[in-house]
């Protein structure tokens, strides 16, 4: 790997740590490749539940959405990603 891609990868790493709808966003490319992320408001609300589950502001939560929202991978999968470091 060149030192110009490693240095893309850390700029990204830096910035997504610090924004959580950006981790969200590439974490999606990552793991689904090829579709596209079609923003939405709800998206932009559960980005910020998952942030503040992160941080620990928030312990307790209940979503109540409609299957196909994505709440599982925000608050679940993305949430533990961006713990995990």
């Amino acid at each position: 790997m060149s030192k110009a891609s490693d240095d893309q990868q850390q700029l990204a790493a830096h910035l997504a740590s610090a924004d959580f709808l950006l981790f969200v966003e590439l974490a999606f490319a990552w793991l689904y490749p090829g579709q596209v992320l079609a923003m939405n408001w709800h998206l932009e609300v559960l980005a910020e539940l998952g942030r503040q589950i992160a941080v620990g502001e928030v312990r307790q939560l209940i979503v109540a959405l409609p299957p196909r929202s994505l709440k599982l991978f925000h608050l679940f999968h993305v949430s533990a990603g961006l713990s995990v470091g």
